[in-house]
Order: C-alpha cells, then sequence, then structure tokens
C-alpha cells in the first residue's frame, strides 16, 4: 500500500517512515519530516466506519480536559476507502521523579468533568469492536445495570 495519496491529503512530506508493530487492526507508522515525527493510523473505512473520526473526538476531549500529555491529532480523513488518523508523535522517554503522582493528578482531573450520564457522547469502538452508547443516569440505575450492559 501506497502511503503517498494520504501524505498528499495531510500536505506533508516525509524523509522516510517506518512501519510500527502491536495492533491488529490498523497500520501504523513513524513519519519524519525533517526535524518533526508524525504518528500515523490506517485502516480500511468500510470495515470501521468513523473509526478515526470518533478517536480524534475523544483524543480533543481529552486534551480539553486534562493536565496529562495526550497527543495533538493533525488530521483525520479518508483517501481511496483508507481511512487515517494523524497524530503528534510522542517519544517513549524514563519515568522521571513525581511522575505517579502527576498521572494520578491527571486521572482524578478527568473524574471531575461533570456530565449527567456515564460514559462517552457517541457510539465507538474498543479495538475492532464497535462500542453502542446506552446513557446511564449517574446513581443507583447504573449500578444495578452496568453489569448487563453489551
Amino acid at each position: 500500500m501506497s502511503l503517498q495519496p494520504i501524505l498528499d491529503d495531510c500536505g506533508i512530506t516525509i524523509s522516510r517512515y517506518e512501519p510500527l508493530h502491536g495492533g491488529d487492526i490498523n497500520l501504523a507508522y513513524c513519519l519524519h519530516e525533517k526535524e518533526e515525527k508524525y504518528f500515523l493510523k490506517i485502516n480500511e473505512e468500510s470495515r470501521y466506519p468513523a473509526m478515526f473520526e470518533k478517536e480524534a473526538a475523544g483524543l480533543q476531549s481529552l486534551q480539553a480536559n486534562t493536565i496529562l500529555k495526550v497527543p495533538a491529532v493533525i488530521k483525520h480523513g479518508i483517501v481511496n476507502n483508507q481511512q487515517y488518523l494523524l497524530l503528534e508523535w510522542i517519544g517513549s522517554g524514563s519515568i522521571k521523579a513525581g511522575f505517579w503522582e502527576g498521572f494520578g493528578a491527571g486521572l482524578a482531573q478527568l473524574r471531575l468533568e461533570k456530565q449527567e450520564f456515564f460514559g462517552w457522547n457517541t457510539n465507538n469502538y474498543i479495538g475492532s469492536l464497535t462500542k453502542i452508547i446506552r446513557y446511564f443516569l449517574r446513581g443507583i440505575y447504573f449500578i444495578q445495570n452496568a453489569a448487563f450492559y453489551h
């Protein structure tokens, strides 16, 4: 598969790319552009409709509501039935002093986000499985019915 149509759609010129491994439904690449690096995910749009549109919305919501580092969404789209998600590259590093405290504080911050229901606001995916959203009001109804949610 040629990456060029997707790169053209993104408006970037790369010097090289490396395939990444670890997932089973998406192709993944590290793209090198002069001094920037990007993370690119690709899959068949007909198999997973709007997957990356939904993932982009989730990442943008996380980014707006936490102090945790969340990769910036550069672009997402569809080219020749191949949907893609282009993200900021976040490299690995060593854990520094205070990391876990900051991580815990970031997770706690996410829990402070108020809404009338439990869960996300639209159907989405967990891997290749479609996650159908049923709005549970917070409280007893959720506790009584969450175990039967599928």
